[in-house]
């Protein structure tokens, strides 16, 4: 019996004895995303969980966890084991729903950030028939015609929505904010000149800029972008400087994750940052690969916590 005992004492001191980055990880890992397959978060997610399984020899599972703007995905991870088998590619709106909607039920300190993921600029564009071409002359526009011209957004609390609250705080100019059910009836009605301006993603405005169909003014990023490149930024076309407003996604992972799991994945997406082929395949979508640390996310959580979150409550946004 006393034989039996200490066996079974042991058997447990091993299951509680510390990770090593040796033995991580051992079995397949999910990765969790927020919103429903073939969007431009999905495919951002499963180019990296490819790239990541061959980095760590273990399967990366993608498992599509949809629903309030990626809160349920969000209020899921936080509740799982802190393991380092469920990872989260999650969308910069985990920082902004809890400003937006009442279903919310994590705080940011319940993750373990890892690294960036991707960025996905927006295109600011005008209907071919409005008769401007450049910032200055939109500007000059909306100033002539307070109230009256309309910028459609993908629906309240997007945020194309709040990019377009930004742009409109920043500069002081009175526009008319139209709400849609997602972003294809937003682009069907700014071709038709049912509503004059929008904030596109760049995978779903560079076809219609390049096509004419569509008169491009600026993108949100910092830097111009190498498939648009006569587009100038928002930050030097309006004079902002600072602006840079963009989709994006990190890795994560619920809090409390050993420090022998969080070395070797950081370690393995570290790798990934310097994978040319993970940099091409992303570019060809759209995606601007930004394999950061995990002190840059955690910064720039902040920053968007900042001027998402007091811009929400200023203006009284929430979500649909």
């Amino acid at each position: 019996m006393k034989r039996l005992f200490a066996t079974a004492l042991s058997a447990l001191a091993l299951l509680a004895a510390p990770v090593s980055a040796d033995e991580y990880p051992d079995g397949p890992i999910t990765m969790i995303v927020g919103y429903s397959a073939g969007g431009t978060s999905d495919t951002a997610t499963r180019i990296v969980a490819e790239a990541l399984s061959e980095e760590l020899g273990q399967p990366v599972v993608v498992e599509n966890r949809p629903g309030a703007a990626t809160t349920v995905a969000s209020n899921y991870v936080k509740n799982q084991e802190a393991d380092g088998y469920t990872l989260y590619a999650a969308a910069v709106s985990i920082a902004l729903n809890p400003y937006l909607q009442p279903s919310v039920d994590y705080s940011l300190d319940d993750f373990t950030a890892l690294s960036g993921l991707a960025d996905v600029p927006f295109v600011l564009h005008v209907n071919k028939d409005l008769g401007v071409s450049d910032m200055d002359g939109l500007i000059e526009l909306i100033k002539s015609k307070p109230g009256e011209i309309a910028i459609g957004t993908s629906g309240a609390g997007a945020i194309n929505h709040l990019i377009a609250e930004y742009w409109k705080d920043a500069l002081g100019l009175d526009a008319i904010i139209i709400h849609y059910q997602g972003d294809a009836p937003a682009r069907q009605d700014l071709m038709a000149g049912n509503i004059q301006m929008s904030f596109t993603a760049v995978t779903a405005a560079e076809p219609l800029v390049t096509a004419g169909k569509t008169v491009g003014i600026a993108v949100t990023s910092g830097e111009r972008l190498e498939s648009l490149p006569d587009l100038p930024t928002v930050a030097e076309s309006a004079g902002l400087d600072g602006f840079s407003a963009t989709y994006w996604m990190a890795m994560m992972a619920p809090a409390g994750l050993p420090d022998a799991v969080r070395a070797r994945l950081e370690e393995a997406l570290s790798a990934l940052a310097e994978d040319d082929a993970l940099t091409q395949a992303m570019k060809e979508r759209g995606l601007v690969k930004t394999m950061t640390d995990a002190a840059a996310v955690e910064a720039r959580l902040a920053k968007e916590e900042e001027v998402y979150g007091t811009l929400i409550e200023e203006v009284g946004i929430t979500a649909n």
